[in-house]
C-alpha cells in the first residue's frame, strides 16, 4: 500500500512539474504582443500622412482621407530585428477597400506586404528603385468585406513566408512562396492604411501577437515547410 501510495505521488507530482514547466515555456514564447487592451498605442511609431492612428474601444486603426500611414513598433518595444516569426493579427475595415498589412519591414522603403485592393490580396515586396523596385511575389482572389473580422497567420522563415486568412471559422491559405531576390533577413512586424485610387480607407487592428516558431508550443498551421 506504501509503495502504491509513494508511485502515485512521484506521478503526481512528475505531472505537475511537467504541466508548470510546460506553461513556462509558454510564456517565454511571445516575442511581442499587444491588444490593445490598455487604451493607448505607446511605443509604436507612425510615418507618412495623415498621422492621426487612435486606440478606440481596444482596436488600433485610422480613418484616412487622402494618403498613405504606415505604424511599427519601435525597437525599444520591439527589440532587435527578427527573421523567423509567426506572426498574427486582427484586420477589420470599416470604409473604402485598400487594406494592408506590413509582414516584415526594414524601412518605409524596403518592406513586405499583404495589400487588398477590392477584388485580389497581393504579397508585395517594396524596395528603393535604385534597389529594383517593387514586385509582386503572389495575388489570389479573395474578398475581405468592411464590417467583418479577418484573422491573419504569417509564417516567416529568412527569406519564405506562408500567409494564411480566418474568416467564419474557416482558415484559407493565401501565399507559400520563397522571395527569390532577398536583400534583408530580419525586420519588424507593421499596420499600413492608404487610400490608393479609391479612398477614403478605414481599418482597424487588434490582437497582435509574435512567436517563435517552436514545435509543440505555437505551431498550429498545416503544411510549414
Amino acid at each position: 500500500m506504501k509503495r502504491a501510495l509513494c508511485v502515485l505521488c512521484v506521478v503526481l507530482v512528475a505531472s505537475f512539474l511537467l504541466v508548470f514547466l510546460d506553461s513556462t515555456a509558454f510564456a517565454q514564447t511571445i516575442l511581442f504582443e499587444d491588444n490593445f487592451n490598455d487604451g493607448n498605442s505607446d511605443g509604436w511609431l507612425v510615418s507618412g500622412t495623415p498621422s492621426s492612428w487612435s486606440v478606440i474601444n481596444n482596436e488600433y486603426g485610422i480613418y484616412v482621407g487622402n494618403g498613405l500611414t504606415n505604424s511599427v513598433p519601435s525597437d525599444s518595444i520591439w527589440g532587435s530585428p527578427k527573421s523567423e516569426y509567426i506572426f498574427e493579427i486582427d484586420l477589420r475595415g470599416e470604409v473604402g477597400v485598400d487594406k494592408n498589412i506590413i509582414i516584415k519591414y526594414k524601412d518605409d522603403a524596403d518592406f513586405y506586404e499583404i495589400h487588398f485592393n477590392g477584388q485580389k490580396i497581393y504579397f508585395e515586396r517594396h524596395r528603393p528603385a535604385a534597389a529594383g523596385g517593387q514586385y509582386v511575389l503572389g495575388s489570389v482572389e479573395y474578398i475581405l468585406n468592411n464590417h467583418q473580422t479577418y484573422h491573419f497567420t504569417s509564417v516567416v522563415k529568412e527569406h519564405y513566408y506562408q500567409i494564411y486568412v480566418t474568416s467564419l471559422g474557416k482558415t484559407t491559405l493565401l501565399f507559400d512562396v520563397t522571395d527569390p531576390n532577398p536583400s534583408y533577413s530580419g525586420g519588424k512586424i507593421g499596420v499600413r492604411v492608404g487610400t490608393g485610387s479609391a479612398g477614403p480607407s478605414e481599418v482597424w487592428y487588434d490582437n497582435i501577437l509574435v512567436k517563435p516558431i517552436v514545435s509543440g508550443y505555437f505551431l498550429d498551421v498545416p503544411n510549414l515547410k
